[in-house]
């Protein structure tokens, strides 16, 4: 009986990894904040992120903000203040509108 019980609780551990990682890639979620935004240059800081597979649309103002749009609902998911992030700021102000897969990533932002 101990041996099943053991058993059992490794399957439902299994079973929520894989639920986990799945939810993962269905970001966004308001308030979930789990992958990077930075350039490569800058792994190991905290960071806000999307999912690549989110179909974001990022919306750069002058006053230092993105807008994140999540283009199947059509309506702003977050605001990111960039100048917490002062390379990747460099890096997209004075641009207006640009879509991007993952803004650390080679032809993002």
């Amino acid at each position: 009986m101990k041996r099943v019980t053991i058993i059992v609780i490794g399957i439902l551990a299994l079973l929520v990894q894989i639920y986990e990682s799945r939810a993962q890639e269905t970001l966004p979620r308001l308030g979930v904040r789990k992958w990077t935004i930075t350039p490569p240059n800058m792994r190991g800081t905290g960071s806000v992120a999307y999912a690549r597979n989110a179909d974001l649309f990022f919306v750069g103002t002058k006053h230092g903000f993105v807008l994140v749009v999540d283009t199947k609902q059509g309506r702003i998911i977050d605001t990111i203040n960039m100048r917490d992030y002062p390379s990747v700021w460099d890096k997209i102000k004075g641009l207006s509108q640009q879509r991007v897969v993952n803004m650390g990533l080679p032809g993002g932002v």
